[in-house]
């Protein structure tokens, strides 16, 4: 559906605008919306789904995801 829609809507966007900088701001705007959503969503419902018990957040990650508050 993207590939189908997506080149005539960046042309209505290139068109109304004039540039195709606000275009490739959507597409990484939207790139970085999926990304959290596949972290935050996806795995934790995989994790459940194959019944692999375990933190959202690995080991290695884990003293980033948990940081004392500054100030």
């Amino acid at each position: 559906m993207g590939s189908l829609l997506g080149g005539p809507v960046a042309a209505l966007i290139h068109d109304a605008v004039g540039s195709w900088v606000p275009v490739f701001g959507i597409a990484i705007g939207l790139d970085l919306v999926v990304a959290a959503l596949a972290w935050f969503v996806l795995k934790p419902a995989r994790r459940a789904y194959l019944g692999v018990p375990g933190p959202a957040v690995p080991e290695m990650a884990a003293p980033l995801a948990v940081r004392p508050a500054v100030g």
